[in-house]
């Protein structure tokens, strides 16, 4: 087990952060613990040189030193953090083994011509408005990896390449008080596509990661939160975090993205080229939808989109499991469909010990949160040495298509008085389907996208009344059957063996 050296001998880098006094995203010794494992495993960063941009009082360089960094480089424009960071690194650590800069940041690019294996990017690139060039400078300097988050977009884009301007971002002030203080500016806000295409276009690879949850605070790459201050409402996480790796022999589509230009005072420009067709689109044929590495990347998105209820009827299946069961903790619980782990989590979370997901796309599993616990079949898993007490079939079944099989073998591999929860898309009205896109709209869903959608799942979801099943799970021997929550065609069934 990682040690959590903020909670001990380290603790002052928690005490001096005046980032523990936001509303929100505040620093803690948990979040801070869980953001170094996130960003800097201790497996990963032995012997390893790492740039820090906007290192703030240098909590992240001295969880590299102490897991053994090679040098640790820390770069802060506002006086009062890099007046810390120093002090707090010498108080553990020789001064050969770290150098803290106070300067702007692309000052500091500009005139740096040091490479580094690990470059470190948090809370800084939704400030900066060339975001181009910004890249650009860093994929330069790094010999193996980038980490860097950004805060979510107002707006859902479907997946789409959109830079979302922002004129009152707020930034930390470096201060002492005893009051959280920022500052307003301006900004922009990439969506993960965007970063995708960029990074891709200077050979490097690019993978979401969530660091562990952490439950004493608002935690700004798990919670969900509601963006209400633009229509449509939109809810996501307020930021996400990107694993950026360096692959010169990956074989991706090079984009013609960035045109450098040189003006008059002799600094570079980039621009857009101009495309007959600006829009980064999918386009899908009649039965094409395939859960690929494409829908890995942003299964999250696609599932706030689509599905109502969606987080509801995660927290739903969670609370359901745990009231059933006195000892829940040790109950054995599988996800049928578990795409990249989000279920399962929610179950690790809540102290699940025996939690687990079965899933048959690749793209999917490799992509997955507890990837350990996640078993790769298209068929239900036997469990050897006992049977489930819990299983959940979440927005799934309607894709299989012998599902009166399925839940055959999924009965037969279950505990007597164990629990079933069902969550499928079902027949309806032409009416609930209009409410249903009526939904999707709200989520910044264009028509076109909303009909493309439907064509790629054309006879791959195939839906079926409540009524069947009800009738089937009877008749297979399921007992005391109920509906616990219906949201337009989606409805979520119990059952009990």
């Amino acid at each position: 087990m990682i040690e959590n050296i903020f909670e001990s001998r380290f603790s002052s880098f928690i005490e001096n952060d005046n980032r523990k006094l936001r509303k929100f995203a505040q620093t803690t010794s948990e979040s801070m613990f869980n953001k170094c494992v996130a960003c800097l495993h201790p497996d990963e960063i032995k012997g390893k040189t790492i740039l820090d941009l906007g290192c703030c009082i240098g909590a992240m360089g001295a969880w590299a030193l102490k897991y053994g960094a090679a040098h640790y480089t820390g770069v802060e424009v506002q006086s009062e953090y890099s007046k810390c960071a120093e002090q707090e690194l010498s108080k553990f650590f020789i001064q050969e083994s770290f150098t803290i800069i106070n300067d702007d940041i692309i000052n500091f690019l500009i005139k740096n011509s040091s490479t580094f294996d690990i470059i470190i990017c948090l809370g800084v690139v939704y400030s900066l408005t060339d975001i181009l060039a910004f890249i650009k400078n860093i994929t330069r300097i790094s010999n193996e990896l980038i980490i860097i988050d950004s805060l979510s977009t107002y707006h859902f884009y479907n997946g789409h390449a959109v830079f979302e301007l922002i004129t009152d971002q707020l930034m930390n002030v470096g201060e002492k008080s005893e009051t959280f203080n920022s500052f307003i500016g301006v900004g922009l806000r990439p969506t993960i596509r965007a970063f995708n295409i960029l990074f891709n276009n200077f050979s490097f690879e690019v993978e979401q990661i969530f660091p562990n949850p952490s439950k004493n605070c608002q935690d700004p790459y798990n919670d969900i939160v509601s963006f209400n201050s633009q229509k449509p409402i939109t809810e996501s996480t307020n930021r996400f975090l990107l694993k950026c790796t360096k692959n010169e022999k990956m074989e991706i589509t090079r984009f013609p993205l960035l045109q450098e230009e040189i003006i008059s005072n002799g600094t570079s420009r980039f621009s857009w080229p101009k495309f007959e067709n600006q829009k980064d689109r999918i386009v899908f044929k009649s039965g094409e939808w395939k859960f690929d590495e494409t829908i890995a990347l942003r299964f999250r998105q696609e599932a706030l989109n689509n599905i109502p209820d969606y987080i509801k009827v995660v927290d739903l299946s969670v609370k359901m499991v745990k009231n059933h069961f006195i000892d829940f903790k040790e109950k054995y619980v599988i996800d049928v469909g578990s795409a990249i782990g989000e279920t399962v989590n929610s179950f690790v979370e809540d102290g699940f010990v025996n939690v687990y997901g079965v899933e048959k796309s690749k793209d999917m599993v490799a992509k997955s949160r507890h990837i350990d616990k996640i078993i790769l079949s298209d068929t239900f898993p036997i469990l050897g040495i006992s049977k489930w007490d819990a299983v959940i079939i979440n927005w799934t079944l309607h894709f299989i298509e012998n599902r009166e099989e399925y839940l055959h073998d999924v009965f037969n591999q279950m505990t007597e008085n164990g629990i079933l929860i069902i969550t499928d898309k079902m027949d309806s009205d032409d009416l609930t389907k209009q409410q249903y896109i009526d939904f999707k709209k709200e989520r910044g869903m264009t028509l076109e996208e909303i009909e493309n959608k439907a064509k790629a799942i054309d006879g791959v979801l195939v839906t079926k009344p409540l009524s069947w099943y009800y009738e089937k799970l009877s008749k297979i021997g399921f007992k005391n059957i109920q509906t616990i929550n219906s949201r337009l065609m989606f409805k979520t069934i119990i059952a009990f063996k």
